[in-house]
């Protein structure tokens, strides 16, 4: 499309797209600040906000479902909606025409958010505008200094608390991307706890035997296995069979690997697996996990129930089919939700597969109390129905890689299979004793 431009020319669209950006983020923060005054107004008390699914969640859903975010990103641009609405007006004006972007206006609500006197807010929000135009084109920390010095000049006590490292303590933990079933953790710990962690596995390696073939670095990262469990030893990987240490149980923690037959049988099968809560790793990884000592692999199958309860093995089938919460962008895993009927089970609704699906527990009062509806197809599909009217389709994520997991066909589609196969199978074998007959006439003809 700007192949034949010259690089002035890209500038200029790059300038004018980055304006255009600025002002459809505006608007749909606009409409968003109209639902919120419709609905969920927190100025205006309603019994409603003592619930545990308040207007502000309900507002929030429909927000989300919308946008196919989550219930948390779409609760922050509530937030945002309505400070530009009824606080910052001169800096919403601005936003609108395109003169700032969203991230600076992000910005300019967290810095501001602990003024409280209306006529305060109103003077900072003027000086803000007035100060825009020498801010552009800084960077977000420079900004963040400009921003609490004009604070600052005007109530001391609205100035944000600058964050320490200690604040930003945090632990992490993501799959490694190098074909092996080995995880990365970082982060930032308060040094007691980082000492004493430390000296722990140090204490731990110790109780191996000498002829253990692990290294010091190898030993330290294997001890967290034992850690996790509350063990005063790790489990010895030497080949001495007269040593106590091999005795020692590993990780017991269940964990959930989905992956097909034919990935964990054939070493030259590339195809995926994916594991609950961790995200997709690849077949040699499957192979590995798959027979390490403790491993248990069960065939999933659906299967169905007269009772409300599902059964263990449907409800695994279940929560290994969606993987995630099916609230359109909910991301809430489905080892932690709840399983609900999409027809209620007082309605008639069957305990199977087809009519079960993963909610949490926000999502599922949504849909019992906030007027939600939703059709589940036979393949897993649900077809979400706001009270709007706008509707939301969401697919088991688990469907992606595995395809049965789900239905491909409707019943009525799986009987027609059947019966054209019954009748193509009776129509060969009619065929084959016709030719059988006529290869015996030929060869051998009557006597007359």
């Amino acid at each position: 499309m700007f192949d034949a431009l010259e690089d002035p020319a890209l500038i200029d669209v790059i300038t004018v797209s980055q304006r255009a950006e600025a002002q459809h983020a505006s608007r749909r923060l606009s409409a968003i600040g109209v639902l919120v005054d419709r609905h969920a107004d927190p100025d205006r008390e309603d019994p409603r906000d003592r619930f545990a699914v308040d207007r502000w969640d309900e507002v929030a859903a429909q927000v989300a479902a919308a946008q196919g975010i989550t219930h948390a990103l779409a609760s922050h641009q509530m937030r945002y909606a309505y400070v530009l609405r009824h606080r910052l007006r001169a800096v919403a004006e601005r936003f609108a025409a395109g003169d700032i972007d969203f991230r600076t206006v992000a910005l300019i609500i967290g810095r501001t958010e602990l003024l409280e006197d209306d006529a305060l807010v109103a003077a900072v929000d003027a000086a803000i505008v007035a100060a825009l135009p020498r801010w552009e084109r800084w960077s977000v920390k420079r900004i963040t200094a400009a921003l609490d010095a004009l604070i600052y000049r005007h109530d001391r006590d609205a100035l944000r608390r600058t964050k320490t490292a200690t604040d930003d303590r945090h632990l992490e933990i993501r799959p490694l991307d190098t074909g092996d079933p080995l995880a990365e953790i970082w982060g930032v710990l308060q040094t007691p706890h980082a000492v004493a962690l430390d000296k722990r596995l140090d204490q731990l390696t110790a109780t191996v035997c000498p002829a253990d073939p692990r290294t010091k670095a190898q030993l330290r990262a294997d001890a967290i296995g034992a850690l996790t469990q509350g063990l005063d030893r790790m489990r010895c990987t030497c080949t001495d069979t007269d040593c106590t240490g091999r005795a020692v149980a590993d990780t017991q923690v269940i964990v959930h690997m989905v992956a097909n037959q034919d990935t964990l049988q054939d070493p030259e099968n590339l195809e995926p697996a994916q594991m609950s809560g961790f995200g997709v790793i690849n077949s040699t990884q499957a192979r590995q996990i798959a027979t390490q000592p403790g491993t248990r692999i069960h065939t999933l199958h659906a299967q169905n129930t007269d009772r409300y309860r599902p059964t263990r093995t449907l409800d695994t089938f279940v929560r290994c089919r969606d993987q995630l919460c099916r609230f359109p962008g909910c991301a809430h895993p489905a080892e932690n939700t709840d399983l609900d009927h999409s027809i209620a089970y007082a309605d008639g609704g069957r305990t199977e597969a087809e009519n079960l699906k993963a909610l949490c527990r926000k999502h599922h009062m949504l849909k019992t109390f906030c007027g939600w509806r939703e059709i589940q197809e036979p393949d897993g599909t649900i077809i979400w129905k706001a009270p709007t009217g706008h509707t939301y389709p969401t697919t088991p994520a688990g469907g992606l890689l595995f395809t049965n997991l789900t239905r491909d066909r409707t019943r009525t589609q799986d009987r027609q299979r059947r019966r054209t196969t019954e009748r193509n199978l009776n129509r060969k074998s009619r065929s084959q004793r016709q030719t059988t007959q006529a290869t015996h006439t030929q060869a051998n003809p009557p006597p007359f």
